[in-house]
C-alpha cells in the first residue's frame, strides 16, 4: 500500500510539472530584419500569448503578453548594462473601456525609481467599405521637467507597419477668420465694380485647329453648243476630304453670374460670345467620279474616271455657349477659387469660305484633259459649338485658359464657271476640333 501512494504522489508531481507543456504550444520563431528572432508561445489553458523578442546576439531585448492573440496586456522592453547584465527599460500596461484602449509607460530614473513616461488613448474606426477599420491614436508624454507635451493624432499603417501623422484639421477660429476674409472681400468687390461688369471677362486664345470631313462629294453638270450640236453632262464627284492643321486665334467675352440677382448658385453658370479665324488648305489628294454626256438628248457615253483635287478657304466663327464651372482652391482675392474647370455648349454661326480647283485625269481608262476651275464662295450656316477646359488664376484678376473646342456644321456650296457652262455642289458635314491656350482679365 506504501509503494502505491507513493507512486501516485510522483505520478502526480510530473503530471505538475508537465501540465505547462501540455497546455502551452509553441510557434515556429519568426526572424527579425536585424538578425533576431521572435518566439511565440500560446497558454491554451488561460488563452494567454507570449511574444519574446531577441537580438541578433541571442539577448531579450522585448517581451509582450496578450489576452488571445491581438489584444496586448503588456509589453517590456530590457536593456543590458557593461557587464551584461539585463534590467527593465520600460513598461507599458494597456486597459480597455468600451471601444476604447488606453496605455501608460513607465520608465526608471538613474536611481531605480518608476516615473510614468506616457499616456495614449486608442480608438478604432471602422473605415471604408474594402479598406478595414484605422486605428488611431493621441499621447501625453510626460518631460522631464514636469511639463506635459499632447501630440497630433496618429493612425496605424499597416502597409508600413508604422505610425503616421493624420492630416491636421485648421482651429475652428482660423477657418472662421477665413471665411470672414472671404466675405470681406466678396463685399468690397460688389462696392467697386458696376453690377453688370461684375463677373464679366475677355480673353484672347490661339491654338491649333483640325478640320476634318469622312468624304468631300459633289455633283456637277455641264451645257453648252457646239456649231449645232447640244452637249449635257452630269456626275458626281468623290474625295478623301484631307485637311491639314491651321492656326486658329480669336477672342472670348462673357460673364459669370446674374445681373438680377445675388443667389449665390448663380456664380456657377454664365454665358460667352467665342470669335474665332482659322484659314484652311486640302493639299493634293486623288479621288474619282461618274459622268454621263448627252448630246442632242442622245446618250454620248457613260462611265467612270479619275481627278485630282486641290482647295483652300477660311472659317469664322461666332459661337454663343452656356457654361458651367466649379471653383477650387478659393482664395480671399478670389473667393471663388484659383483653379476653374468649365464646360460650354450653344449654337454657332459658321462663315465659311471655300476655293476648290478640280483636274479629271482619265475617263473610261483613257487619258482626258479638262477640270473645274471655280473663284471662291461663301457659305453662312448654323452650327453647334462644345469645349471643356481649365482656367487658373495667377493673379486676382488675370487668367490662364487651356480648352479644346469642337464645332460641327454643314455648309452648301454652288459653284458656276464664267460662262455659265458648269454647275458643282458640295455639301457635306464639317467637323473642326482647336486646342486652344488663352489669356485673359476678369472684371
Amino acid at each position: 500500500m506504501k509503494k502505491v501512494v507513493q507512486t501516485l504522489i510522483v505520478a502526480l508531481f510530473v503530471l505538475l510539472l508537465a501540465a505547462p507543456a501540455l497546455w502551452a504550444q509553441r510557434v515556429e520563431p519568426v526572424t527579425t530584419p536585424g538578425g533576431g528572432k521572435i518566439d511565440k508561445v500560446f497558454d491554451k489553458y488561460d488563452k494567454l500569448t507570449r511574444t519574446d523578442e531577441y537580438d541578433a546576439q541571442g539577448k531579450m531585448i522585448r517581451q509582450k503578453d496578450y489576452s488571445g492573440e491581438d489584444h496586448p496586456l503588456r509589453e517590456t522592453e530590457y536593456e543590458y548594462d557593461q557587464s551584461g547584465q539585463k534590467r527593465v527599460k520600460s513598461e507599458t500596461l494597456y486597459t480597455y473601456e468600451e471601444g476604447r484602449m488606453k496605455s501608460q509607460t513607465f520608465g526608471y530614473d538613474r536611481s531605480g525609481k518608476r516615473i510614468l513616461k506616457e499616456e495614449a488613448d486608442y480608438t478604432v474606426d471602422t473605415g471604408e467599405i474594402g479598406k478595414g477599420p484605422q486605428i488611431y491614436r493621441r499621447r501625453t508624454i510626460y518631460n522631464p521637467d514636469g511639463t506635459k507635451t499632447v501630440t497630433d493624432s496618429e493612425k496605424w499603417d499597416a502597409a508600413l507597419n508604422k505610425w503616421t501623422p493624420v492630416e491636421k484639421r485648421k482651429p475652428v477660429e482660423e477657418e472662421a477668420k477665413e471665411l470672414k476674409d472671404i466675405f470681406r472681400a466678396q463685399r468690397e468687390y460688389a462696392t467697386t465694380m458696376p453690377r453688370w461688369l461684375q463677373g464679366a471677362y475677355i480673353a484672347l486664345n490661339l491654338g491649333v485647329g483640325l478640320t476634318s470631313s469622312s468624304a468631300f462629294n459633289s455633283t456637277f453638270a455641264e451645257n453648252f453648243s457646239v456649231r449645232d450640236l447640244r452637249v449635257n453632262s452630269a456626275g458626281s464627284m468623290s474625295f478623301p476630304g484631307n485637311i491639314k492643321p491651321a492656326v486658329v486665334g480669336g477672342v472670348k467675352i462673357g460673364r459669370y453670374g446674374c445681373c438680377f440677382s445675388d443667389c449665390p448658385i448663380w456664380n456657377y453658370f454664365g454665358w460667352n460670345l467665342d470669335l474665332s479665324y482659322q484659314r484652311y488648305s486640302m493639299s493634293q489628294q486623288a479621288g474619282t467620279f461618274q459622268r454621263t454626256i448627252w448630246v442632242n438628248g442622245d446618250v454620248f457615253s457613260n462611265g467612270a474616271g479619275t481627278a485630282d483635287f486641290r482647295g483652300d478657304g477660311s472659317l469664322f466663327t461666332l459661337a454663343f455657349m452656356v457654361n458651367a464651372r466649379y471653383g477650387f482652391l478659393p482664395t480671399p482675392e478670389n473667393p471663388f477659387g484659383t483653379l476653374q474647370p468649365f464646360v460650354g455648349v450653344g449654337p454657332a454661326m459658321l462663315v465659311n469660305r471655300f476655293d476648290p480647283a478640280i483636274l479629271l485625269s482619265s475617263f473610261n481608262g483613257a487619258p482626258v484633259n479638262g477640270g473645274f476651275d471655280f473663284d471662291g464662295k461663301t457659305s453662312v450656316n448654323l452650327g453647334l459649338a462644345a469645349e471643356a477646359g481649365i482656367r487658373y488664376y495667377p493673379l486676382q484678376h488675370v487668367f490662364l485658359d487651356l480648352s479644346y473646342r469642337y464645332l460641327y456644321g454643314r455648309p452648301d456650296f454652288t459653284f458656276t464657271n464664267n460662262n455659265n457652262t458648269a454647275t458643282m455642289k458640295f455639301n457635306n458635314s464639317i467637323n473642326n476640333s482647336s486646342v486652344r491656350f488663352g489669356v485673359g482679365y476678369a472684371f
